[in-house]
Parts: C-alpha cells; structure tokens; sequence
C-alpha cells in the first residue's frame, strides 16, 4: 500500500473532521497531487468503520483507475456499471452515474458516496442520485471547483476543503514546472458563438480546422518537442483526424480517439502511447480525466475554451512527475493562456467559482509578443494583422509577479504615497503572496526583516514566535 504524502495526510484528517459535523464538502487537489489515492484512503478508513462507501465514477477510464488503486490498498469491491458484475455485500462499489441512476431503488443505499471529478455534479445525474440518498455523506473530489460558465458549488456543498496548489505542489517536487510557449491566434475567440457556456462547436471548428493553422502546430512540435510524447486537444472528431493526418504525413506516428472509439481499440491505441509506439495522441474530451501517463512531456493546446476547468485539467495532463522529466513542455496554439493565465498561478478557489472578468489575474494584460523582424513587443490585443513572423515567446511566472511588483512600486511610490499602499494592491491582485514575493518586496521597498517576518506569519507561512 502506498503512503500518503504529508498534504494528502493532512486533507484525509480535515475531510473525517469535518464530516462530523457536516454531511457534504468538496475536496479539492490539482491535477497530479494524488486525488484517487486520497479518496481511496479516505474509503478505507470509513470501510473500516463499517459504512457502505460508493466511490461515484462517470467514465470508463476512471472505473478502471479507481478499481487499480482500491486493489493496491487491499480493498474487496464491486462495481455497478454495465459488463460487470455487481456483489451487492461488497462495503466499497465503485459506480457508473450512467447505470445506477436507472437502478436506485435496486441497489444497498450507501452510507458515504465519494464523487470523483466532482465538478461534473451539478448534472442532473448526479443531483438525482444524491437526493435519492439523503442520509449519505458526500465527498466531492475535483481538481477544478468550478463550472464550464464559471459558477460553483455552492448549492450542492456545505464546505471548501483546498490542497495545496500547483505552484506549492511544484516547489515541493509532486509536479513539473510548465514551460509555457504560446502562439496568438489571428482571428477574435470573441467573435465566435457561444453553446452551453462555451464556444459554439461548429464555429470553433470552422476557425481551427485550417491547414495553416493545423501545420503550425506540427512545425511548433518538431521545433520544440521533436521526439517527445505529445497530447493534443482538438476541438471535434474532424479536427482531431485532420491533425493526425498531418503528423502521420511528416512521418510522426499519431493516433486519434474520441468518445465513438470502441473500447478494446481504445485500450490498445493508449497501450501503443503508453510503450512510445506512439508519440501523438490527439482526442476530443477523452484524455481530460483519469488519464495518467508521467512520462508525457507535451500538451499541445488546439482547442479554445472559455473554460478555466477545461483548461487546467488540459494542461494537467502533462504536469505529473518522471524519472528525467525536467519539465512539462505546453505548446498553446488556442490562446488559452492569454484567457486564464498560467496553470501554475495563484487561484483563490471558493464554493463560489469564478466568475469571469476580463481584467481578473495580473499576467495577461502583462504577456508580450516579439515580432521576430522588428524585434518589437506587443500586447496580446495589440498585434498588427501584418506581424506574422511572431517568436514564441516562453512565459514566466515569477518574471511577470516581479514586473507587476515594479509596476505598483514606481506607480505609488513616485506620486508621494508609501510601499505599504503598493503591497496592498500586490496582495489584490495575487491574492496570496509567495514566500519569493514577500522577500522581493521586503528588499525592494527597503523594509526591515521583522516586516517579513510579519508577513510570513499572516499569510500562514510561519508560526509566530511566542516569548
């Protein structure tokens, strides 16, 4: 069985403590920080107190990640989902919302239902399931407590309970640092229609499915990750074909899969990409969840979405840990960046979600483009239509906080107010400061080392002194 990491430790016992005095909370933990793993311990501590638990599952991918992990700690299941069989004693089942949704009324009520990618849960599925069974506790896990329009969980939770985030899990060497490059988009994502909260399918496609824009994501690959295992997310079946084409046709082996792929094909197309046989897997909204491969160092980003849930769990996928994986290479031909930001700075997750605002986050009004002739930066809404020979330009994180810090400095500081009111705006906009930030700005407003001090013990990064 493996040990839990001292975080996973530490959520584990917030989430029981809780749960006595609650009977609904979402566990959140990014993509990569060991999700399944935590849940699946939570399951046999309440197993071990002789509750029925349901671990609630919406895909077969998960279904066999779930029974893989509950094998590896020693726990008896069943499952209820089509093309199993289902053992109606087992105190663990793992089960499909598709399948039991039609069976309520057949199966042992469960006394705690654990709900994997959780923020699918406002569906109508599961909010039945839920209500069928009001003496259940509830875990929701998800990396992202947000919906596609931005909304959250408010109605369906009574509690937040955080991990830590992408940028601390990176600092502590759980996941690998991004290595971001991004090439603009030469039409408005804000012209396109929008569908249930996202952009419209067959508008995307229209805008996306081009040979121009299809070739430069096979020119970017073998410019900066020639050799490597790639994802890519592609915006429909069509689009994702297409892109394969184009890779097998420059002699780079791809494959495609979507939700019509048959199973046993499916398995084996993920079999040849696990072994390398493969090197491109391109998907339509298949590979987001569930899918775990360390040793893959690129995301290739070929769908737009307005999703930040979409997009954090895209770029997840290539954050996880491997023996010489110095970092995850995410190649952004969707100008999904410029829309959220990067995958590793600070969120201030609540039940609340995130609303949508053009000026939220400090990082994008801050990115620039180089053109490569003139050697001239622009904004990202600033770019000529007659710049076309653009470099891709690597984005970092702790360059553009600095720069940020700078800004509000010489903005406050040269019109006669002190750093303090600088800080004050820093912290707005960052909502928690880094340990770097504290430091930086400490030595660049001239403070005294007490005030960092001061600063790591309110923003929970030490514990303060007692005489």
């Amino acid at each position: 069985m493996k040990e839990l990491r001292p975080y996973q430790k530490d959520l584990r016992q917030k989430t029981i403590d809780s749960l006595l005095k609650i009977n609904k909370l979402m566990l959140q933990l990014p993509t990569g920080g060991g999700k399944t793993i935590t849940f699946v311990d939570l399951a046999k501590y309440y197993i071990e107190q002789g509750k029925l638990v349901w671990i609630l599952v919406h895909r077969n991918e998960l279904t066999t990640q779930t029974s893989s992990k509950l094998t590896d700690f020693d726990i008896l299941h069943s499952v209820i989902q089509a093309g199993y069989h289902y053992s109606r004693f087992a105190s663990c089942q793992i089960v499909s919302v598709q399948t039991v949704v039609r069976r309520l009324s057949k199966v042992r009520p469960p006394d705690l239902i654990i709900c994997d990618e959780a923020h699918h849960s406002t569906a109508n599925t599961y909010r039945k399931i839920y209500e069928y069974y009001p003496k259940a506790k509830i875990i929701g896990v998800t990396a992202t407590p947000c919906r596609t329009n931005g909304e959250g969980f408010k109605d369906l939770f009574d509690k937040l309970i955080c991990g830590p985030s992408v940028k601390e899990l990176i600092s502590m060497g759980f996941l690998c640092e991004p290595k971001i490059f991004a090439k603009p988009l030469s039409f408005n994502l804000s012209e396109l229609r929008q569908t249930a909260g996202d952009y419209n399918d067959k508008d995307l496609s229209l805008a996306m499915d081009k040979q121009e824009i299809i070739g430069d994501l096979v020119n970017t690959y073998l410019d900066k990750a020639k050799g490597k295992k790639a994802i890519v997310f592609a915006v429909n079946i069509n689009h994702s074909k297409h892109i394969v084409e184009m890779f097998n046709n420059c002699g780079i082996k791809a494959e495609h899969l979507d939700g019509t792929t048959d199973k046993v094909e499916r398995n084996t197309i993920l079999r040849r990409f696990r072994k390398g046989e493969t090197l491109i897997l391109s998907n339509v909204n298949i590979v987001t969840e569930g899918f775990d491969v360390p040793d893959c160092e690129v995301v290739i980003l070929a769908k737009p979405t307005t999703s930040l849930s979409m997009f954090l769990q895209m770029v997840g996928r290539g954050l996880r840990t491997f023996n010489g994986k110095k970092y995850a290479l995410i190649l952004d031909h969707a100008d999904c960046v410029f829309q959220h930001g990067f995958p590793q700075q600070d969120r201030d997750w609540t039940l609340k979600g995130k609303k949508r605002n053009k000026k939220d986050g400090i990082f994008k009004d801050n990115i620039r483009i180089k053109d490569k002739k003139t050697g001239e930066l622009f904004k990202r809404s600033d770019l000529p239509p007659n710049v076309t020979d653009i470099e891709l330009v690597e984005l970092d994180i702790d360059d553009l906080r600095m720069q940020q810090m700078d800004n509000l400095l010489n903005k406050f500081v040269n019109n006669g107010f002190r750093p303090g009111v600088a800080w004050s705006e820093f912290v707005k906009k960052v909502k928690k400061p880094t340990l770097s930030d504290i430091t930086n700005f400490r030595i660049k407003a001239g403070y005294n080392p007490k005030w960092e001090y001061y600063k790591k013990v309110e923003f929970g990064y030490l514990e303060e002194r007692k005489n």
